[in-house]
């Protein structure tokens, strides 16, 4: 508790709608207080006034807030712009657009949405909680975050079809199809955490738990976590099947029996799976991210009451790393590199001499020089730089 006080040359002042105001006997500092007692020392006559912590932790912590603001306004300026490129790559390339990437692609744009959100709540509350004027704003923010997680539970669902249904049938999904599907994932996505927000009506009293937030989040990371194990047990499975088609058709190929049989297995394409492997990948390492840093939030809430401004700014660090996730890293990077060298974008073009060596890895190999024998097999070389690349032909 603080204690101002006459004696001390405290000057102490209460203003016409019932606040304390409070300056220094030299009056080149002020403190306006809502929450405030006062008492009279029967000796001298001095006034005494008492004020919580709580109430005057924007005076004292001033340069603190303001630090911590400055620190949210730098991670925003970077987040919101990197976090809208990441959208914008997933659509605009053909190579990304499909049903994960235009998932993804909303994920990034309700995530900037939120951020911004949260940072203009943030100015307007000083860091002082949920009042009248701002509890809307607070509920719009939430909105935005829960549909993140909700688009997050979509792509790893989807994870999920792909392994245990399309992948082990051989179905292709043709443009009708993904567009059906994605319109109800996305009525999903955005709809029910309209509903959630519509169901629980916005109270200002900051005290209020706010479980019709934290548990949607809490349950949906559970399930994502739960979707990762069964999408696991089923590339397990078509790996397997795989193997056996591999060996069936090793067996059977070349006889008229055979070739009925064969004609009865699901065309189960190499090139599919490894799509479904690397959407899943990416998908772990966002669930990651986004799952450690609101673990932390949510236990930090729960046992305190409160978010403190430093988790916004972790929010908008998660921002910046999901553009590095899905922009920065090797493959989706060489991805980038190639939409832009195709259409000669900021004076990019392709270069005729560049060899990709994960193209065609099981024909390909290196060798440090370019003499040599090879058993009498035909060989065929693509100088780069020191480097000769290999091919055998079988």
């Amino acid at each position: 508790m603080l204690t101002y006080s006459q004696e001390w040359h405290d000057l102490l002042y209460v203003v016409q709608n019932g606040s304390l105001l409070v300056t220094n006997g030299h009056a080149n500092s002020c403190n306006l207080f809502d929450l405030y007692c006062l008492d009279v020392n029967r000796d001298g006559g001095a006034l005494t006034a008492y004020v919580c912590y709580s109430e005057a932790r924007w005076n004292l912590g001033g340069d603190i807030f303001r630090g911590q603001m400055l620190a949210l306004a730098l991670c925003l300026i970077f987040a919101i712009p990197l976090l809208l490129a990441t959208a914008y790559f997933y659509v605009a390339i053909p190579r990304f657009n499909d049903i994960h990437g235009k998932a993804l692609s909303l994920n990034c744009v309700n995530f900037a949405i939120a951020l911004l959100l949260e940072s203009i709540f943030q100015h307007r509350t000083k860091g002082n909680g949920s009042t009248d004027d701002t509890i809307v704003l607070a509920n719009y923010a939430e909105y935005f975050i829960l549909a993140t997680f909700f688009w997050l539970l979509v792509n790893c669902v989807n994870n999920c079809i792909h392994a245990w249904y399309f992948l082990p049938r051989g179905i292709q999904i043709k443009m009708g199809g993904e567009k059906r599907t994605f319109a109800l994932y996305a009525a999903f996505a955005q709809l029910s955490p309209l509903a959630i927000i519509l169901l629980n009506p916005p109270h200002a009293d900051h005290t209020a738990v706010k479980h019709y937030f934290f548990v949607p989040i809490i349950v949906i990371i559970s399930l994502n976590l739960l979707s990762f194990v069964i999408t696991y047990w089923g590339f397990q499975r078509v790996s397997n099947m795989l193997i056996d088609h591999y060996i069936t058709r090793g067996r059977l190929s070349g006889t008229t029996s055979g070739d009925s049989s064969l004609a009865n297995l699901p065309n189960i394409r190499q090139v599919d799976v490894n799509r479904a492997k690397y959407m899943t990948k990416y998908t772990a390492m966002l669930f990651v991210v986004m799952s450690g840093v609101w673990s932390v939030t949510i236990a930090t809430y729960y046992t305190t009451r409160t978010i403190p401004i430093l988790y916004d700014i972790l929010f908008g660090l998660q921002g910046i790393l999901i553009f590095i996730i899905f922009i920065c890293l090797p493959r989706p990077f060489r991805t980038v590199k190639g939409w832009f060298q195709k259409n000669h974008y900021c004076g990019c073009h392709p270069d005729p001499d560049e060899v990709d060596l994960r193209r065609n890895r099981n024909s390909y190999r290196v060798s440090g020089t370019t003499n040599g024998a090879n058993n009498g097999a035909a060989r065929e070389s693509v100088p780069l730089n020191n480097v000769t690349v290999t091919k055998v032909a079988s």
